[in-house]
């Protein structure tokens, strides 16, 4: 029996977390970036509770730009799906950074975000099509898929 090879990776991530600042425009308002913190609690030795926080630039491209600008502000929850990369670059003092960054495909976001692996089923995902076709309500649970990535 022969045994399948996969010739490409997979690169998905699914994050849930907080916005770390608003989303600022970039690419001449065709991009909007963020950070983006992801707790995630442990406990040492001594039975102490530990918050570990990693950090990750996310950018939103075209009509998901667009969302993210409108709806999302400093501290907002949202569930991020996207792309993962190390993105490497020279900072203002001269030396090489590297940041990892996510290129988003899809955000879900509003008042009733959940983490992925909550205990209860999350309310009716609004798919970018049908949000064009007629707003959600306020407060309503909100997505946004946008699978346009220039890169």
């Amino acid at each position: 029996m022969r045994r399948a090879r996969c010739e490409t990776g997979v690169n998905r991530a699914i994050l849930f977390g907080h916005l770390g600042h608003s989303p600022r425009s970039r690419a001449g308002g065709r991009a909007a970036g963020f950070s983006f913190a992801v707790n995630e609690p442990y406990w040492n030795a001594a039975g102490a509770k530990i918050e570990r926080v990693t950090w990750f630039d996310v950018v939103a491209w075209d009509k998901l730009a667009d969302r993210v600008m409108k709806y999302l502000h400093h501290g907002d929850e949202a569930l991020v799906e996207g792309r993962i990369q190390l993105r490497e670059f020279e900072g203002r003092d001269g030396r090489k950074h590297a940041e990892l960054q996510v290129t988003a495909h899809r955000i879900e976001f509003g008042a009733k975000a959940q983490r992925p692996d909550a205990e209860y089923e999350a309310a009716p995902a609004v798919t970018l099509d049908d949000a064009d076709a007629a707003p959600a309500d306020e407060g309503d649970f909100e997505t946004v898929d946008d699978f346009e990535d220039p890169s």
